[in-house]
């Protein structure tokens, strides 16, 4: 699984310099706390470089359900054959981490990728530093795909 190239930004002029290092075109994604990104405008795809500054200075002042973003996240955009949604929550009740995984992805403007069928998986586990081919394979999963990516998204 490729993961963008990318770089976390505090003001325009860094994600200027962002844009020099890593090249275009990029994605530039505002770090809030809160869903609805896209929708909201903190999400721009950028093809110029005349574009970043003013972009960036936008998304740094926007504010998401009444929350400042922390920084901008400036990253390379691919040409994106599948998505998925992999997210780590806590199941208050059960009193666990749970993993959900799905391939019914969100596109722009909110709109659910036509055809795409609608799979959603949960599977709670005892701890994020278990081996993670356990939890997968409870949802029909292959690890060998989905590891990396994982291991990415938990740092």
């Amino acid at each position: 699984i490729g993961v963008p190239r990318q770089r976390l930004v505090k003001t325009a002029e860094e994600a200027r310099e962002a844009v020099t290092q890593l090249g275009l075109p990029v994605v530039l994604k505002s770090q809030v706390r809160s869903g609805g990104r896209m929708k909201a405008g903190g999400v721009r795809f950028i093809n110029s470089v005349g574009e970043v500054e003013t972009a960036a200075a936008e998304i740094s002042k926007l504010k998401i359900r009444g929350k400042s973003p922390v920084g901008i996240l400036v990253e390379s955009k691919g040409d994106v054959k599948q998505e998925y949604y992999l997210g780590v929550t806590y199941d208050a009740s059960a009193k666990l981490p749970v993993a959900i995984f799905s391939d019914l992805v969100k596109r722009r403007q909110g709109k659910v990728q036509k055809g795409s069928p609608r799979v959603t998986s949960q599977c709670s586990y005892h701890s994020l530093n278990s081996e993670p081919s356990s939890w997968l394979a409870a949802l029909g999963l292959q690890a060998e795909t989905l590891i990396p990516l994982l291991r990415y998204s938990l740092g």
